[in-house]
């Protein structure tokens, strides 16, 4: 019997150890097979809903007219409206993005946008750099997925 036990500890500790050494395919935003630059302007009229993996989302913004837009629950919830909380600029000869928060506030660092080819997840780029926290999933509607009217 504790023969299977340490068995089972040594798989364990060994799972463990990949887990934890596990480096994502594309560590930096370079080209590399079909993960390439984006054009940021694949957010306009779309919303940023983070972590891509789905909720409970940490943030949800819809990118509409220039504004940044924190969906939350909705225009409609008396709770915990959506409110504009900055602006965007975005540039598709450079494919840069830069945000401004809170609304005319100093616009913050250029990013550029990166991912697989005809997928809607991201990630936001400084230098060759992913962000950290993951990528983004850009949704066509104001809310992400699952979230509570």
């Amino acid at each position: 019997m504790r023969g299977q036990f340490s068995m089972k500890r040594v798989i364990y500790v060994i799972f463990l150890l990949l887990v934890l050494s596990y480096t994502p395919v594309f560590a930096q935003c370079v080209t590399n097979g079909s993960y390439v630059q984006q054009d940021p302007g694949i957010f306009v009229g779309n919303t940023a809903c983070y972590p891509a993996n789905g909720p409970p989302w940490t943030n949800q913004e819809y990118h509409t007219g220039g504004n940044v837009i924190d969906y939350k629950l909705g225009a409609s919830s008396k709770s915990d409206p959506t409110t504009t909380v900055g602006s965007y600029n975005y540039n598709s000869d450079s494919k840069t993005i830069q945000y401004t928060y809170p609304v005319g506030g100093t616009p913050g660092p250029t990013y550029t946008v990166w991912g697989p080819t005809a997928t809607n997840t991201y990630d936001f780029c400084n230098g060759t750099s992913p962000l950290p926290g993951g990528v983004l999933r850009a949704v066509g509607q104001q809310a992400c997925p699952g979230t509570a009217p």
